[in-house]
Order: structure tokens, then sequence, then C-alpha cells
């Protein structure tokens, strides 16, 4: 009792088929059991989608996709500092 468990699976190609492409709980590939028994799913996206000249270069959006006892589709923008291998509350930032 007490122990969290981690499971990190990979996204299907569904977002990349979505006129919107933020990845939702049922774009977890291969295993939807990972989706069906966990409390909590989250996923990072990246918004800039690639693009180099983007008004959100620098961020990645940490995505409440499945929350039992909370608000889902929560998104909450975060700093990517990939260089250090860390991603940081945008909030030191401003």
């Amino acid at each position: 009792e007490g122990v969290a468990i981690v499971a990190c699976a990979q996204l299907n190609a569904g977002p990349q088929q979505r006129a919107t492409r933020t990845p939702t709980i049922h774009d977890i590939r291969e295993s939807k059991a990972i989706g069906h028994a966990a409390n909590f799913v989250i996923g990072l996206h990246d918004p800039t989608e690639g693009e180099v000249e983007h008004e959100r270069t620098g961020e990645i959006d940490f995505l409440v996709l499945k929350a039992r006892q909370a608000a889902c589709g929560t998104a909450i923008p975060l700093a990517r500092q990939f260089h250090y291998g860390r991603i940081e509350d945008m909030g030191r930032f401003r």
C-alpha cells in the first residue's frame, strides 16, 4: 500500500489525423488496459508541433487525460528544459 506505479505508453497515430492534435486517453497505443485501470493518466504534448518560429517555443503542455477524483482535460503549460533533462513550472520564468 502507498506505492506508486508508473507505466509509460506511446500514442497511436490518432492525433496526427485530427484537426486538433492534442492527445486524448483513447490515443494510448497497444494497451487500453492502462487507461482503464489507471487512477491518473497524464500526457505531454508539444504545442509547437515542431515549428521553429512558434509563439510557444520552449513550452510543453502537461495534460490531465484521466483523473478519477479530479477534472480531466486540464492543460498546464510548462517550460521545456530538455538540455537539462527536466521540465519546469512556467511561473518561474514570467
